[in-house]
């Protein structure tokens, strides 16, 4: 596996950059926001269709040009199509690459791109966004491909202005993910696909001046158990790290739970702590931990 990530964790907070930014070679060697963890190039919906093609080249003529730093960014690539996919993955710059962020996925599409990218090895983050994620008898099929060929499945990415695009509706200032029109689907869905053990991260906050709503929302992603949103601006990264980090007394807590021989029900901080039940939250918090560190007190999200 080219990819050395201890798992969807591993992936810090991820910057999107649309592959025509004039700073990308910058941004990949990870001098413009070294506190992201990964960067997303888009060669898709971030990009005009005509600049696709120059996009591409530029980005397989700077990726052999990068510097090999162990601390560096993981590198993935959100292509336009499956033709796309299939050229980047058989380039040798493509080495380089972490993996690939899979837009629109469909059953079809998730079991091409497996086969595309065979090859290269890398890991795969397949986005929901199309309309089959308001057919819960198409969601069933599309879990069950996934579920099929999940050995280089990373994590799952769902596109909230994608759907809210099907809607006709764009986020409203103030009104946050899980709130607005598409909430119910994205936990619904979110729900579905981290029962079955299959990460999923937030979706993306476009109000970039509003730090105070980015920070409630992180937060409220982190207790629904979701992987970090990419930000979509440098700005973005820090609030998003911050909102991810522990309180000590969850840490205690954590720690005692996976303990192996702990008692079947305890009370730790007055709490009740089981730990049959609490060891995925358990292994969530410590994965945090390691990531993204500690917090004296826990951030508000009122």
């Amino acid at each position: 596996m080219k990819a050395h990530l201890h798992d969807a964790w591993g992936l810090g907070v991820p910057l999107y950059v649309p592959g025509d930014h004039p700073r990308l070679e910058e941004t990949l060697s990870g001098g413009r926001c070294p506190g992201a963890g990964t960067v997303i190039i888009c060669l898709e919906d971030a990009l005009r269709a005509e600049n696709g093609a120059n996009a591409e080249a530029r980005l397989l003529s700077i990726l052999p040009t990068l510097p090999i730093m162990p601390t560096g960014p993981h590198l993935f690539c959100r292509p336009r199509d499956l033709d796309q996919l299939a050229r980047l993955a058989r380039s040798e710059a493509s080495s380089r690459l972490t993996g690939f962020v899979l837009p629109k996925v469909s059953p079809e599409s998730w079991a091409a791109a497996n086969d595309l990218t065979e090859h290269h090895g890398g890991w795969l983050m397949p986005v929901l966004e199309t309309a089959l994620v308001f057919r819960p008898s198409l969601m069933e099929i599309m879990l069950n491909a996934l579920l099929k060929r999940r050995e280089r499945l990373l994590a799952t990415r769902l596109g909230g202005n994608d759907l809210g695009g099907l809607l006709g509706i764009r986020r409203t200032r103030g009104v946050y993910a899980h709130d607005g029109p598409t909430g119910a689907i994205l936990s619904i869905t979110s729900a579905m696909l981290l029962s079955h053990g299959i990460p999923v991260s937030g979706v993306v906050f476009e109000h970039l001046d509003d730090t105070g709503g980015l920070t409630r929302e992180a937060v409220d992603d982190a207790g629904r158990g979701l992987i970090p949103k990419a930000a979509v601006h440098p700005e973005q990264v820090g609030v998003i790290s911050t909102a991810y980090r522990v309180v000590p007394t969850d840490v205690e807590q954590a720690r005692q739970i996976l303990v192996h021989d702990a008692p079947a029900v305890f009370q730790s901080h007055g709490a009740m702590a089981e730990p049959a039940t609490h060891a995925p939250w358990a292994r969530s918090i410590l994965d945090r931990l390691r990531v993204f560190g500690e917090t004296p007190q826990r951030e508000s999200i009122n």
